[in-house]
């Protein structure tokens, strides 16, 4: 019982680190391209 239980929850926080990373790619992507767009659009 404890053994499985274990693993369930190993699973669900590997489940959630991954979600987590994925989230933190999209900021940084999202915000990365938003300042090349700013520095495009800016005068030089």
């Amino acid at each position: 019982m404890a053994n499985t239980n274990l693993a369930g929850s190993l699973s669900n926080f590997i489940g959630y680190l991954r979600c987590r990373k994925m989230i933190l790619f999209v900021q940084e992507c999202s915000n990365f391209s938003r300042f090349s767009c700013e520095g495009r659009l800016k005068p030089v």
